[in-house]
């Protein structure tokens, strides 16, 4: 079961549920993050772009909070609703999940069955 913690209410609240589910079903439970750009630092940038992707100006009052019609929002423009969304170092997420540290544990599990590609190789692909 994953969990995202990116500092947002109604996930909160999603992620309580979630973890009912994981016990109930003895299912194990990973952490992730929603990243959509490098660093925090980057959040400005970020939102820009999505300025330009939607035609918005970004003086126009952004919509943070999550709304199931948000689509009827009039004034608000689409944006993220914090800067929470970037890569995080292990220490960050550590740090976030630092009350379910087998969530970490779980993730690592994961990464430690992944194998590592060399792109020094050539890439065998199909000759169309």
């Amino acid at each position: 079961m994953e969990l995202q913690r990116h500092g947002m209410a109604e996930q909160d609240r999603v992620n309580a549920i979630l973890l009912k589910f994981a016990k109930k079903y003895n299912v194990k439970v990973i952490a992730s993050n929603d990243s959509h750009y490098v660093d925090r630092e980057d959040f400005n940038a970020h939102d820009i772009l999505l300025c330009i992707n939607t035609g918005e100006k970004q003086a126009t009052p952004a919509l943070r909070e999550f709304s199931d019609d948000d689509i009827l929002v009039k004034n608000k423009r689409f944006a993220f609703p914090n800067d929470q969304f970037y890569f995080k170092t292990t220490e960050e997420m550590s740090k976030v999940f630092e009350d379910l540290p087998e969530a970490i544990d779980n993730t690592n599990e994961i990464v430690s069955k992944v194998e590592i590609l060399d792109l020094k190789r050539d890439i065998l692909l199909p000759n169309f």
